[in-house]
């Protein structure tokens, strides 16, 4: 006798067949798809697309020390020329001291090997050499070197110590002010830092 054909065992359910993935389909007037060779590059590690090193839209006039000027003066000029280049030259407005002045070279120091390597790379930059031969006529490269001791100072630690000695000599002033003393007795407070208006509290906060 031939076989029965093989069946179910009475409550087992029959096996289903799985689901079609699901497929898009384009409107007959939608755009076509981008070429691969037609998206931004992004970057690998964010995914962001990379940022081109673009130039202000507007440079300032590049300017000329006056008449009578002192070289420290004149490299003062140039530095805040250079802050609004933008923060590519933040290091030349802040990190660096003028060295000396000996045509056709201008001669600059910097606090660190850090700040000094990371402006080496504009040794040749246009603008930086457009605003030394604007601001010390006949000078057209530039020395830059590490510092050797604590001076001259670089114009970031001059004003740090400016700033610091108007809060200090605030706090001394704000200490004899009677009703800060009436405060500091009726809570036995005492007076840790005073800053003034124009300036943020200190790395850490106001105390």
């Amino acid at each position: 006798a031939l076989p029965r054909e093989a069946r179910p065992a009475p409550g087992a359910s029959e096996p289903r067949p799985e689901p079609a993935p699901p497929q898009a389909h384009l409107a007959p007037d939608a755009p076509p798809l981008p070429r691969l060779e037609e998206l931004p590059e992004a970057s690998a590690a964010t995914g962001e697309e990379e940022p081109a090193d673009e130039e202000p839209a507007e440079l300032p006039p590049v300017p000329s020390a006056p008449p009578g000027a002192s070289p420290e003066e004149a490299f003062r000029l140039l530095q805040r020329w250079l802050e609004c280049l933008g923060p590519r030259y933040s290091g030349w407005a802040f990190d660096c001291a003028l060295d000396a002045v000996a045509t056709p070279v201008l001669r600059v120091v910097f606090g660190s090997t850090f700040t000094r390597r990371n402006a080496a790379e504009l040794l040749r930059d246009r603008h930086l050499l457009e605003g030394v031969a604007g601001v010390f006529p006949g000078c057209t490269t530039v020395d830059a070197r590490e510092r050797k001791g604590d001076s001259p100072l670089t114009r970031r630690e001059v004003e740090a110590a400016e700033a610091a000695a108007r809060r200090a000599a605030l706090a001394a002033e704000m200490s004899e002010h009677p009703r800060v003393r009436q405060v500091q007795e009726a809570l036995g407070a005492e007076l840790l830092e005073v800053v003034p208006h124009e300036e943020g509290p200190a790395l850490g906060g106001a105390r």
